[in-house]
């Protein structure tokens, strides 16, 4: 007798999500929550009889086990368990079965893989179904419900320090471009973490207050992947031998950047960089508003002054041994590679020139990207540069991508000298190999004639939005003067069947206010000059011919991130979004 196959599974994504209330997360995978039940469908190729048993196996990372928790292997059961993982059966029709899976509340996050089988007397085979992700619950929804005060802090340039050096080490060729092979650190666009206020009894009342929570660790801490608590005290005084997760903690906000030349004989040079990159515009929510409360001077002293240099000195001696006698130590790195200790202390030597990009033009995605790399020279004698350029799309962990730029110029400098070197990156060089993040790295390594060197980065994030300008302004009572819109040249050009005619939405329910302020839709102040409804024109955008519901997805993902999603109207049966716009 032929084995039970799976023909097609349903995760019922669109009941799941409302459930869940993860039905606002992008991409094609279920997204569920911990300690909640989520069914899905099979449909199967003959009818299950009563001695078939269903048998499914969750599980996730690389090298998954029931004793890491990481795997689970669950049979069909009646009724749900407490703080274990079950199968139940919940309907069946002839050869359909609807399964409801619950993870317990102290489940492993991350994606699962589920697969299926069926034990019995016919023939059977595991078959994998699919994934699904697994969150957790909000850390800080959690804790204040407990009468603990926490907030949520963001770090911009947020260091990922794989070997506790206190350092991100970059290792890159005469170009300036990563080598991913021998780079392990790397430095984040940005990292989120809570704190929460709590007394410091294991520590002593010097460390109480905010405490670093990381519900995201980076890296496991005692095998584990978790982070703190971690007291900010203790990272702004250097105390990086205290529990919890102190150097981790300390190198998300002040490591130093340091950058290595590896050259084609092996050698490798410390390269002359911004250390200061590191812990930029710490940032939480101010109370009873949604302004930014900046909080970088909790976790450091002011970078690259007197005071945060010591701390960083002290962190260093705290974590490995330093002390005044100069013993010579060697940091041992994941892959094998030791720095120094002294290399850690010691910045390279300052180059004779400095360098930085200028963005000539707006970064705008669909156009080119033109800027200019600005050298000068501090000193009273002419120098000649070579300049190594290179740029790649990466993702905002500044991973790279792919390159789209790669080109060398020697310059010239006469005595204090300023002279720029203009770049171009057209559309089709990163159209192909742009990410999500719509994130541009470019580098450059300036090699001055007597052997000093200098690396030049800079990463850009594209911005995607129509402009929307008045053609002259109006007086109070008069509306809207007409509208000129941003052509988006390169999406309509993909159109190649004819063009249809869409009047945006309109003006209704808006009213003229004194001082040059309306009020849309009778809620929301805003300055006429700066925002308005998108208007009901007689002009219309040229798109695609096809049906509204093809194209008006991929015209919304061209908007602007200030869209106001809360509200919308409804557009030729359509639900179609009230739109801040400059003007």
């Amino acid at each position: 007798m032929a084995g039970v196959r799976v023909t097609e599974v349903d995760w019922q994504q669109p009941r799941n999500g409302a459930a869940h209330h993860t039905q606002e997360y992008p991409g094609p995978e279920l997204v569920v929550r911990r300690g909640q039940m989520f069914t899905f469908v099979l449909e199967l190729s003959c009818p299950l009889d009563s001695k078939d048993t269903l048998i499914f196996t969750v599980e996730t990372g690389p090298q998954a086990s029931e004793a890491l928790r990481t795997k689970a292997v669950l049979p069909t059961s009646e009724t749900e368990e407490q703080n274990a993982w079950t199968a139940v059966k919940e309907a069946q029709e002839e050869n359909t079965v609807t399964i409801g899976l619950t993870s317990p509340p102290d489940a492993v996050i991350g994606r699962y893989l589920l697969s299926f089988r069926v034990s019995s007397r016919r023939k059977h085979s595991d078959r994998k179904l699919g994934e699904f992700v697994l969150l957790f619950n909000p850390w800080c929804s959690v804790l204040r419900c407990l009468g603990i005060a926490t907030r949520v802090v963001s770090n911009f340039n947020s260091a990922h320090d794989t070997d506790r050096s206190l350092s991100v080490d970059k290792y890159v060729d005469s170009f300036g471009r990563t080598l991913d092979d021998l780079t392990d650190d790397s430095m984040w666009n940005f990292h989120v973490w809570n704190e929460s206020w709590f007394a410091r009894q294991d520590l002593g009342p010097s460390y109480n207050g905010w405490q670093v929570l990381d519900a995201t660790p980076q890296e496991e801490s005692e095998g584990v992947f978790q982070c703190g608590p971690a007291s900010v005290a203790a990272i702004r005084e250097g105390d990086v031998h205290l529990a919890h997760d102190g150097p981790f903690v300390f190198a998300e906000v002040n490591a130093d950047y340091v950058t290595w030349l590896c050259n084609e004989d092996e050698s490798r040079e410390r390269v002359y960089s911004d250390t200061k990159k590191i812990g930029r515009c710490i940032s939480t929510k101010a109370v009873g508003s949604d302004s930014r409360v900046d909080i970088t001077s909790l976790y450091k002293y002011p970078e690259g002054s007197r005071k945060e240099r010591q701390v960083y000195r002290k962190a260093l001696k705290k974590l490995f041994g330093v002390e005044a006698s100069g013993r010579r130590g060697r940091v041992r790195r994941g892959s094998g590679r030791g720095l120094w200790r002294e290399d850690l202390l010691e910045p390279a030597t300052k180059p004779s020139i400095t360098g930085k990009f200028k963005v000539l033009e707006p970064p705008l995605l669909g156009h080119d990207l033109k800027l200019a790399l600005c050298l000068t020279n501090l000193i009273s004698r002419a120098q000649r540069v070579r300049v190594n350029l290179s740029s790649a799309t990466i993702l905002y962990t500044r991973k790279p991508v792919a390159e789209i730029l790669q080109e060398s110029h020697t310059v010239r400098l006469g005595p204090e000298e300023e002279k720029r070197i203009p770049i171009t990156i057209s559309y089709s060089q990163y159209k192909e190999d742009l990410t999500e993040d719509k994130k541009i790295l470019l580098a450059a390594m300036c090699l001055v004639s007597k052997g000093e060197k200098l690396l030049v980065e800079k990463d850009i994030t594209l911005e995607d939005f129509i402009a929307i300008k008045c053609a002259q302004p109006r007086a109070p009572g008069e509306g809207l003067g007409p509208v000129q819109h941003h052509p988006l040249q390169e999406w309509f050009k993909a159109a190649t069947s004819g063009l249809c005619q869409f009047p945006l939405l309109g003006h209704q329910g808006l009213r003229d206010h004194p001082c040059g302020q309306s009020q849309v839709m009778g809620s929301k102040r805003m300055r006429g000059e700066e925002m308005a409804l998108i208007p009901l024109l007689s002009t219309s955008l040229p798109l695609p011919c096809g049906s509204q519901e093809a194209w008006v997805p991929v015209l919304l993902q061209l908007l602007p991130h200030s869209v106001n999603l809360g509200k919308s109207l409804s557009c030729f049966g359509l639900g179609f979004p009230i739109c801040k716009m400059r003007c």
